[in-house]
């Protein structure tokens, strides 16, 4: 996150289209208009400035960062490859079934709605992921139990689409 920036979670609301919003600090209210919709993807981040996905690589019960193998991070990453069972996290992918109520403790994992449409694209080919669920609050979590081969190497663009709604652009994922 960078300075002056605000992460939020949208409470639960039947509105779509332009909604207002007010912001109150300590040091002043400001107030502005957001297009609220069904769903408003988007991609948890390592932190990095070349935005990279946060996701892990599972391997029974340790792990791997998925990013650039090597620590140009800051800290150890390993870049995802054919096979992987890979485990990414994001945000705003819409509705639950059961449905998760906003800003509630997550019991039981709310899987993606029946009626909603979710595509990942890696650098080009469409991947599925296995399983799509909220998992902690507002939290996302999709799991992709083998990645299948004739992915591009390198920091390869990332999105996903989900009912028409697309996450940004500007994310990247590191395979190998």
């Amino acid at each position: 996150m960078t300075p002056g920036s605000l992460v939020a979670q949208a409470p639960d609301d039947t509105a779509t289209g332009t909604v207002p919003v007010v912001v109150t600090t300590a040091n002043g209210t400001a107030t502005s208009t957001v297009t609220l919709g069904t769903a408003g993807p988007s991609f948890s981040l390592l932190g990095d400035a070349k935005n990279h996905v946060a996701g892990i690589i599972l391997h029974g019960s340790t792990y791997d960062v998925i990013g650039p193998t090597g620590s140009s991070l800051g800290f150890p990453t390993v870049a995802a490859k054919k096979g992987d069972t890979v485990v990414l996290f994001g945000v705003g992918f819409g509705p639950t079934t059961p449905a998760v109520p906003a800003g509630q403790l997550v019991t039981t994992a709310g899987v993606l709605a029946s009626s909603s449409t979710l595509t990942f694209n890696f650098g080009g080919v469409a991947v599925k992921p296995d399983y799509a669920a909220i998992t902690s609050t507002g939290l996302w979590q999709f799991n992709f139990n083998a990645l299948p081969g004739g992915l591009p190497t390198g920091d390869v663009a990332i999105t996903a689409t989900v009912n028409g709604a697309t996450t940004p652009s500007n994310f990247v994922i590191a395979l190998q």
